[in-house]
């Protein structure tokens, strides 16, 4: 069996190559969406995607989608459930900086949830992973025709 620790797949590294879709993994224990650079870049591109980097944008999806990232209440839920606490409540979600946590643990635990089971892991599919806060993975093919125009519009933004 694998040391999880010492070979933990990281999700967030692609991000340093910046190369399109499906990027290959990168194995490499010290670098994760908590604390990486790159994560910020990230979290920029998947604001300016979500609410064109306006944290007081109107809320989507009949009002159930709010703040900065349009974080839905099971997306809260789901960071809740990850961490074990109840750290976050609904309001939290129009706080940029708390929003921005909570889109960090959903991530990070369900993009390395994913890539243990050999997925690859880059921007686009992360993009993916945040419109399906429960972690449930959607294949390229299955994706929507806005979950695929969004997807474009985060690789223009961290290309730029």
């Amino acid at each position: 069996m694998m040391n999880r620790k010492n070979n933990t797949i990281i999700a967030l590294a692609v991000l340093a190559s910046s190369i399109g879709h499906a990027t290959p993994m990168i194995r490499q224990s010290a670098f994760n969406l908590q604390t990486s650079k790159n994560a910020e870049k990230f979290l920029k591109a998947l604001a300016m995607v979500e609410s064109s980097g306006n944290a007081k944008v109107k809320p989507g999806d009949g009002g159930r989608a709010v703040g900065l990232y349009q974080i839905h209440d099971i997306y809260r839920r789901e960071a809740n459930r990850i961490l074990g606490r109840q750290a976050y409540r609904s309001k939290d979600r129009r706080d940029p900086e708390k929003a921005g946590a909570m889109v960090r643990i959903v991530l990070t635990h369900w993009a390395r949830y994913h890539a243990r089971r050999g997925r690859k892991i880059g921007p686009a599919e992360l993009c993916s992973l945040h419109r399906q806060p429960n972690g449930q993975w959607r294949p390229k093919r299955m994706q929507t025709r806005l979950e695929r125009n969004r997807t474009k519009k985060l690789l223009k933004y961290l290309e730029g």
